[in-house]
């Protein structure tokens, strides 16, 4: 090889060299972090909506004689793995389809179960609401895992009742574990002979000891049109430990 040879390929050796060296160095010294780099976005996968709360029945407004109302409506969890807790929100949407009253309260669902939410807080007429629609918001989750539930079942069939011309439901709950229950709800929906909802009403009932028995009383107001429109062969009691 002739020695212009050898200084060309030195030559092009040394300045492989020097590019990589100057390339490592840049790397370490100069280039920015990613995380300093306001240009950089970290894309991660979407989070699915399959495990969401949902509303899986209603809002219904169910209205008395006197144009009070309440809504009714069920809360799904689809999470086979996490109870939930949340807050709601009622928007009340006037004839003229604007909202004219909002309401909220608080809830909670178990995994994998549904629950109805009777709230009797809209002060709006009947027959002022075109509609309702349902929101949720802060909502929370629990390890089902980790949380024993006690066993809360209707131990008697429950019984509707007219009595000084309102209705009332009655009957028994019993605690079927060894587990105290803290707060039991009882929500009774009436229905006429069509099987369609007139009215809902619910009660709490609170501390209940293992194994114990005891009577519930959800009361109805005083309505001729629920009294009138109400079968009460078609009563459904929902019991839910909360």
């Amino acid at each position: 090889m002739s020695r212009l040879s050898k200084q060309i390929l030195y030559g092009l050796l040394y300045l492989v060299i020097l590019f990589f060296v100057v390339s490592v160095a840049y790397k370490i010294v100069l280039a920015p972090s990613p995380a300093a780099n306001p240009a950089v976005t970290v894309r991660l996968p979407a989070a699915s909506n399959a495990d969401a709360l949902r509303v899986s029945r209603g809002p219904e407004v169910l209205g008395m004689q006197s144009g009070k109302a309440v809504v009714l409506f069920e809360v799904a969890n689809p999470s086979a793995d996490y109870h939930k807790h949340f807050s709601y929100a009622l928007s009340v949407y006037g004839v003229s389809g604007y909202v004219i009253e909002s309401v909220s309260g608080n809830g909670r669902v178990l995994a994998s179960q549904k629950e109805y939410i009777v709230d009797n807080g809209i002060t709006t007429l009947v027959s002022d609401i075109s509609r309702v629609a349902v929101s949720f918001s802060n909502i929370t989750t629990e390890a089902a895992k980790d949380v024993i539930l006690p066993n809360i079942t209707l131990s008697r069939e429950p019984m509707t009742i007219v009595e000084n011309d309102a209705i009332k439901v009655t009957g028994y709950i019993r605690n079927e574990s060894s587990l105290a229950a803290g707060t039991t709800k009882l929500v009774a929906i009436l229905r006429n002979a069509f099987g369609d909802d007139v009215f809902a009403s619910k009660t709490i009932i609170g501390n209940l000891a293992p194994f114990e028995e005891r009577t519930f009383v959800i009361l109805f107001p005083r309505d001729s049109g629920i009294l009138k429109e109400a079968d009460a062969t078609s009563t459904q009691v929902f019991v839910y430990e909360e």
